[in-house]
Formats: structure tokens, sequence, C-alpha cells
């Protein structure tokens, strides 16, 4: 009788390491569920605002754009202060390869602060040429770099392009890598944790076209690999984040 009630013991704990193993998904899958319900929440609110007084005036939609943006971003810095209070952990030390690649960094440009800023500017700049190649060979146009000046135009273009080129690089490292892979790669180590925090990023930008997609899969995984590098520090994916925006915003 000890033996069969031994074998349903663990019979029933087996259910229960798998929900100890997938608990820091499920958490960060919901932290990501709601940030998100959240911004849509704030931008249905914007334009029904708009809508409702009737607001024409340009640089007052743009006030608005830059209020709702500015609430959006600190209520990314709340969801993932709050998302790594209930999943406390560092991000692990770097060994192996990422220890002889950050040593290198740090001896070139005398701290991986700076080695990892590069590395992000590096990883941009190689994800924006190739989404560029890709718009023109594609057919599905070409590249304006003048849609990237604001000089001259109204101040809806400036709040847009700061939305686009600053907000959402922010609010998107905020989360996906200062607090989802984080708190993933506490629990998992860091590649799982990057294929599982790329998977949920890609997912936010399902959207675009497959090439895109795979670009932004690169991308993602590259500016993983750049936090890493940088000792976790969101000055690197955040700079590849932007330069990749900026090629987005002059795609014509």
């Amino acid at each position: 009788m000890r033996g069969v009630g031994a074998v349903g013991g663990q019979r029933r704990g087996v259910p229960r390491k798998v929900a100890r193993l997938l608990r820091p998904v499920g958490s960060a899958t919901g932290t990501i569920v709601t940030w998100y319900a959240a911004l849509v929440v704030l931008e249905t609110s914007y334009r029904l605002l708009l809508l409702r007084f009737q607001i024409r005036n340009l640089s007052l939609v743009a006030l608005f754009m830059t209020l709702t943006d500015t609430l959006s971003l600190l209520l990314t810095l709340h969801i993932s202060k709050a998302h790594s209070r209930r999943n406390p952990g560092k991000l692990p030390e770097s060994s192996g390869r990422f220890a002889e690649i950050s040593g290198r960094f740090a001896e070139v440009s005398g701290s991986t602060r700076v080695g990892g800023i590069g590395l992000g500017v590096g990883i941009g700049a190689l994800g924006a040429m190739g989404l560029c190649a890709w718009g023109t060979l594609n057919g599905g146009g070409s590249v304006d770099i003048r849609r990237l000046s604001v000089i001259g135009k109204n101040a809806l273009d400036l709040a847009g392009m700061v939305r686009v080129l600053i907000i959402a690089p922010l609010r998107e490292e905020i989360l996906f890598r200062g607090a989802i892979l984080r708190s993933l790669a506490a629990r998992y180590g860091f590649i799982i944790a990057t294929l599982l925090s790329s998977a949920a990023f890609i997912a936010l930008h399902s959207k675009s076209e497959m090439m895109s997609l795979g670009l932004v899969s690169i991308v993602s995984i590259l500016s993983s690999i750049a936090y890493r590098v940088s000792g976790g520090r969101l000055a690197a994916p955040t700079l590849a984040h932007v330069m990749w925006n900026c090629a987005v915003f002059a795609q014509v």
C-alpha cells in the first residue's frame, strides 16, 4: 500500500513541478497582455477624447498625443517594476563566450557600457540596412531620409516622430528586455529566455511581412545579446531599436 501511495504521490507531484516550471512564462505572458491592454485603453481614450470634443487643431492633437505617450511610458515603467517584484532575479553573469566578448569590448572601449552602446548602434545599422534593402528589392517602396526631418512640419508630425522613434523603443525595451528577459533568464538561463522574450516581441509585430518578421527576429536576438554583453544596460538594445524604427519611418 505504501508503494501505491508513493506512486500516486509522484504522479500528483509531476503536474506541480510542471506548474512551477511554467510559472515564470505564465507571469511574463500575463504582464505582456496587461501592458498591451493598458496601451490599447490609453490610445482608445485619446482618440475618443478628440472625437468627443471635436479637437481639430493640430497643436492640441499633438499635445494630447504627447500626454498619452508620456502616460504610456510611465505605465510601462510601473508594470515592468511590478513584474520584477513578482519575479525577482538578476541577469546571470556572463560566462564562456559572452564573458570573452564582454572583456574584448571593455578592452577596446574602456567599459562594457560604451562597448554595448557601440554594439547596439551596429546591430541597429545592420537591421536598418537589411530592412531598406528588402523594401527596395521587393518593389514595395524606396527610402527617403527626408522623412526623418521635421523642420518646417507641424507639431503633430513632430509628436508622431517622437512616438515612433523614442517612446515606442523605450516602452518595448523596458518591458521586454529590462523586465521579461531578465526574469526569464534568472529561471531558465539566457538562451531560452532570449528565445521566449523574442517570440513575444515578434508576436507584438506580427502584422509585418514574413521577411520583415525574419529581420525583427534577428535584431531582437542580437539586441538581447547586446543587452547581456553590456552588463544588462538598456542603452544598447534601445539604440538598435531606434535605428530600426528610423528605417521603418523612412520607408515610402
